[in-house]
């Protein structure tokens, strides 16, 4: 009801200025200087009745949608290199500065004299449109956020996966925004080139026909044609740009190769070695001739206070925080993880979030792991909308089903009560098998539950044992 109700009111909302047009036609009473709704009705229903007008339309609508896409898929790649390549972002700047800022003019004319007035249209509309989508793919992917990136990096995620699932949700905000007014601009440079070059065929040229013959009706009867080829060519890329931008539950890790090819092998590391590693944060000391060994199937504890080292510890196995000094040697281990953050792609499922990590596991192995930990009715719902507690259980699912030598677990129970704790204790010590294992904790008893032999404490002078239990 209330859509129909919206509906009318902007058919009341129109059809108010179209009367009021009518009577400011009265008013100036000169159809040379203001033609009327009526005779701009009965001069575009005498162009369509030719078939000159469907070409017309036709060749003026391929021009600009052939300079919009171009500018459209060439913005996204050469966006995506400059994001990666920072010096081939150098080195465009100054090109797109220029496509950017030099007026529309000044490009029309010199590219009318290079190449004359039938690639005009299409030029002009990628020159004006490259530079919105290369900008807006540049800064979103600056905007994904470093912490999925780390998971992606730790977890291996195929780069296919890291581009659909982390660096596309990113991007595709200020891609859309950048479209909706890419778009609208290619159909008014493009048509302002075509009047300029008058290329025949095309929309411009009848504008341009229109001024000659103060033709004020055939003027806004093509205006409208502009009108209304504009914004329905503007719904259906939005539409499909917008389409594709979403992630869609269920979809993740199926969009790639075979299940074999896909698989990624876990390594021969047997063993975790370090030796005086020191860390500092500016002023601060994190470890200071830390010294580390472990070997397969081992499982350690780290107890010490928050803030005092515990995930530095974990980062630096993990490649992701480089030592001041020492030797950190993890002999080529793969590492699965439960990061202090749940880390889950928020529009993808639990099920697709154990997938995008690794794509050779069976939808009913994902399943089976699932019930251990979740209800039956949090399997369909996005990320987002489960609770801190569901969300926390996915991610350890998902650190455990993981192809790797060393599961590291950063205060893996948190926002778990007492019966979810004992029961992803459980799912954990029956899954582990004969991988290694590293568990950070403020709870004691959690070393113990998860069977650890040895123990990495902080002493009261701020060093670092290991200590077997």
């Amino acid at each position: 009801m209330e859509k129909w109700k919206k509906g009318g009111r902007k058919v009341c909302i129109l059809g108010f200025w179209i009367v009021f047009w009518q009577i400011l036609t009265w008013l100036v009473n000169s159809k040379i200087l203001l033609a009327g709704p009526v005779d701009v009705l009965s001069a575009l229903l005498q162009q369509m009745s030719e078939a000159e007008f469907y070409l017309t339309a036709l060749c003026s609508l391929l021009r600009i949608a052939c300079g919009f896409f171009l500018a459209f898929f060439l913005g996204i790649a050469v966006g995506a290199a400059a994001y990666r390549l920072p010096l081939l972002e150098e080195l465009l700047e100054p090109v797109v500065f220029l496509f950017k800022s030099v007026p529309v003019a000044s490009f029309v004319v010199l590219l009318l004299i290079w190449f004359g007035p039938k690639k005009l249209t299409g030029m002009i509309s990628f020159l004006v449109v490259f530079p919105m989508i290369y900008y807006s793919v540049l800064g979103g992917a600056r905007e994904t956020d470093p912490k999925m990136l780390e998971m992606a990096r730790v977890f291996h995620m195929p780069l296919l996966q890291k581009i659909r699932h982390l660096y596309v949700p990113a991007v595709w905000p200020s891609l859309t925004a950048a479209c909706k007014t890419a778009l609208g601009m290619a159909w008014k440079s493009g048509v302002a080139a075509e009047v300029i070059g008058t290329p025949s065929h095309s929309i411009g040229e009848k504008l341009y026909m229109a001024k000659i013959t103060l033709g004020t009706a055939e003027l806004f009867a093509w205006t409208l044609v502009l009108i209304v080829l504009s914004y329905l060519f503007e719904k259906a890329v939005l539409f499909a740009v917008e389409w594709f931008g979403e992630e869609k539950p269920g979809m993740a890790g199926r969009y790639f190769l075979k299940a074999e090819d896909r698989e990624r092998k876990q390594s021969d590391a047997k063993r975790l070695y370090l030796h005086n590693v020191k860390k500092s944060y500016g002023d601060h000391t994190v470890f200071q001739n830390l010294n580390v060994s472990m070997t397969e199937g081992q499982r350690m504890g780290i107890f010490a206070p928050s803030g005092t080292g515990k995930t530095t510890f974990l980062r630096i196995l993990m490649g992701l925080e480089q030592t001041d000094g020492g030797v950190a040697e993890t002999y080529g281990a793969v590492f699965s993880v439960v990061f202090q953050e749940d880390r889950l792609c928020e529009k993808l499922t639990a099920a697709d979030n154990v997938r995008i990590v690794n794509s050779s596991i069976s939808e009913e192995k994902i399943q089976k792991n699932l019930r251990k930990l979740l209800p039956q009715e949090a399997f369909r719902l996005p990320a987002c909308a489960l609770s801190g507690g569901m969300r926390r259980r996915a991610a350890l699912v998902r650190a455990m089903t993981a192809p790797g030598d060393v599961v590291l677990l950063d205060e893996p129970f948190t926002g778990l009560d007492e019966g979810s704790k004992e029961a992803a204790i459980q799912y954990i010590n029956r899954q582990l098998g004969g991988r290694m294992l590293i568990v950070a904790s403020h709870d004691p008893t959690d070393f113990q539950r998860l069977g650890v032999q040895s123990l990495l404490v902080r002493e009261k002078d701020g060093s670092w044992t290991q200590l077997n239990v």
